[in-house]
């Protein structure tokens, strides 16, 4: 048995490489909190198919309560941070993330 090969000829080509759509989840624990307990709050974002890939970057989270946004990196698409609400006044609070 013979077996060939052709020779292709070399050359550049152009690839387009987009970023891809991204969702993100947020959780807390525990659920439900206390006011003057911490309570670790995550963010785990994903990709939206057909995006693939581990998602890079970072994650503000803006607690609703008048503090402070804080900003947390991703590692491995997630990120946590604490919080302690002091009281429930204007609760529920709406947390963005």
């Amino acid at each position: 048995m013979r077996v060939r090969y052709r020779r292709r000829a070399a050359g550049t080509g152009t690839q387009a490489v987009t970023t891809a759509a991204t969702g993100t989840t947020l959780t807390s624990s525990p659920d439900p909190s206390v006011p003057g307990r911490s309570v670790d709050l995550t963010a785990t974002v994903a990709p939206v198919a057909p995006g693939a890939g581990t998602p890079t970057g970072t994650v503000t989270f803006d607690f609703g309560d008048g503090t402070a946004p804080v900003t947390v990196p991703l590692a491995n698409g997630t990120a946590t941070t604490p919080h302690t609400w002091t009281t429930t006044a204007g609760s529920p609070c709406s947390l963005t993330a």
